[in-house]
């Protein structure tokens, strides 16, 4: 569950009128006052951010609460908006239950993987693929009509002209994943993206934009282990200018180098779309078995060698809010998430700058709930979890993506059971 401040002292002072000091959430009453301050809001509005809160034009606090929505080919590739198999039926009939339920944002996936059908451009034709804006600005438009903002998640630019052409080879001393973030020709092809994608998307459905929260720049901005930062010796310099002394100062590398990457792509979207928001997503160092910051080891299993953007370093660039992604099993197991991303001082910073934090995903991996209920259980008092610790909203992984049936449990999982506890929290 989200907050609308910082704290429950913040979080009372912008709401004095209904009440002051509510402290934990251990009385009914305190959970009642919740219930009221989620009923706050409405996404038709356009959202802002003020003082650590989302805020509608109508100065209300916007509580962003609900789901993933993601379609997958076999392999795991996004297909939801693939014009073959865009179901627009069943995306209504779930943005009527959300509406129905005051579930108020879905967060959704666009596939740049050109070497897959289906994605929002080809390798042989040039530009977007007229077929998936189409699709994807019908979604909008739906969206818009139900009351639903949507979160528009990014992948990396489609590898095709014209966003290739132009992009140089990769540099020395840099890997080809690490140079997505590192070398400047590849951030401008992802520029011309986002501006065309704006572009294409307003022209296929004049206004659709309108139902659009926020853009997260890159699903869980991560760097690769390997080079620049496995380098024992030497310098860098990367497309904002900098140089940097190896491995002495590989850290303030990958911050400073995040920085400048979300900056240009958010700078982008400002000027396309004056207003809108755009937020950073990471997951936690713990979650791929690091302590924190600078653990750029070589572990053994291959997903484990990525290293989150360090959420400090988000807060300094011009994205709008930070999103924290947990899959916590058990409450030590967040505790650990949280001290991994050094959470004190990312909330104490998070004040300074007024960036609200949010929880763009989580879930529960069958492996640590063989069955549902507990799953169910756990994943409401995480929600509580999040309010008491300051995030302003979170959004659940996933809706009904039962082609990760083997691997975690979703919302409409056992008659809804994840989706009833959500909807049963936030009503009280």
């Amino acid at each position: 569950m989200g907050v609308l401040s910082r704290d429950w002292k913040s979080f009372t002072r912008n709401v004095p009128r209904l009440g002051k000091g509510c402290g934990a959430f251990s009385k009914p009453w305190k959970l009642a006052f919740v219930g009221l301050l989620f009923a706050l809001g409405c996404a038709s509005e356009r959202v802002h951010v003020d003082r650590g809160a989302f805020v509608t034009a109508g100065g209300k606090v916007f509580v962003p609460r609900g789901f993933n929505y993601i379609r997958l080919f076999p392999g795991r590739s996004h297909n939801t908006f693939d014009p073959e198999h865009y179901d627009a039926a069943a995306l209504e009939r779930a943005l009527q239950r959300w509406q129905d339920d005051e579930f108020n944002v879905v967060r959704v996936f666009i596939n740049t993987a050109v070497q897959v059908p289906g994605a929002i451009a080809r390798k042989e034709t040039p530009g977007l693929d007229n077929g998936y804006v189409r699709a994807l600005a019908d979604f909008l438009t739906r969206a818009r009509r139900h009351h639903i903002g949507v979160m528009l998640c990014m992948e990396s630019y489609p590898h095709t002209a014209p966003y290739s052409t132009g992009v140089k080879p990769v540099p020395p001393g840099m890997s080809p994943a690490n140079a997505e973030y590192l070398e400047a020709s590849r951030i401008a092809a992802k520029v011309r993206f986002l501006q065309d994608l704006t572009a294409a998307l307003e022209a296929a459905q004049p206004g659709c934009l309108d139902a659009v929260f926020a853009w997260d720049l890159q699903n869980e901005f991560s760097y690769q282990v390997g080079p620049p930062f496995t380098l024992d010796s030497g310098s860098i310099t990367t497309a904002q200018g900098g140089t940097y002394a190896l491995p002495a100062q590989r850290q303030e590398l990958a911050d400073e180098g995040a920085i400048h990457f979300i900056n240009q792509l958010a700078d982008a979207l400002h000027r396309a779309r004056p207003g809108t928001l755009v937020g950073a997503s990471v997951f936690t160092y713990a979650a791929v078995g690091r302590s924190g910051p600078g653990d750029f080891r070589m572990l053994k299993a291959g997903w484990q060698n990525r290293v989150p953007f360090r959420p400090q370093a988000l807060l300094r660039s011009r994205a709008d809010f930070l999103d924290v992604h947990f899959y916590s099993a058990d409450r030590k197991a967040f505790e650990r998430d949280l001290a991994s991303v050094e959470f004190d001082e990312v909330r104490r910073r998070a004040r300074e700058t007024g960036k609200p934090l949010f929880v763009g995903e989580f879930g529960a991996f069958k492996g640590a709930f063989p069955k549902v209920e507990p799953a169910a259980d756990w994943l409401a008092a995480l929600t509580m979890e999040f309010g008491r610790r300051g995030f302003a909203g979170w959004l659940h992984w996933t809706y009904d993506t039962h082609e990760q049936s083997a691997e975690l449990w979703h919302a409409c999982d056992g008659e809804s059971a994840i989706y009833r506890r959500l909807k049963d929290f936030q009503a009280r």
